[in-house]
């Protein structure tokens, strides 16, 4: 079985929140050049709406998802990722999540002050910039709900 060390200490699991969010952005600018009605459609409004929602809510969850982890700070699962000094990656990881889901959700707030029916010049890199920012929370939220899982699954 891998040690959680060497699941913590791989390159991947450090940077693919950021990789994830440069190709998803890359792909998007793809999918601009070759059908812009797709890239920018007219309900791009409650995307960023929905977007807002659903960073507040992670934020939520993840606050509490880290108060968790704190409250069983003796136990010994706790105990274990000391030994294996996984535990201050974990809450980095943690407040990583946390980081990227406010920006993303700030930066959504800030997107709706644009009236997308008369689009500035740079709207493209504007929402490229979202995508990659958005692309970024979901993928570091995926990654510490993956890592808090197996913290869950340990304490069996």
């Amino acid at each position: 079985m891998q040690s959680w060390n060497s699941i913590m200490e791989g390159k991947i699991d450090k940077y693919y929140p950021v990789v994830g969010g440069a190709v998803i952005a890359l792909l998007y600018l793809l999918l601009f050049h070759l059908c812009p009605k797709l890239a920018l459609n007219k309900g791009f409004r409650d995307i960023l709406i929905a977007a807002i929602t659903v960073n507040a809510i992670a934020v939520g969850f993840l606050a509490t998802a880290k108060a968790t982890l704190m409250s069983i700070y003796n136990s010994r699962v706790i105990k274990w990722m000391k030994s294996t000094n996984t535990y201050v990656k974990t809450i980095i990881y943690f407040g990583d999540a946390v980081n990227a889901s406010i920006f993303c959700g700030i930066y959504s707030m800030i997107l709706l002050l644009i009236d997308f029916s008369n689009p500035i010049k740079h709207i493209l890199f504007l929402l490229a910039v979202w995508v990659f920012l958005m692309a970024i929370a979901l993928l570091a939220m995926h990654r510490i709900i993956r890592i808090f899982s197996k913290i869950l699954r340990k304490a069996d």
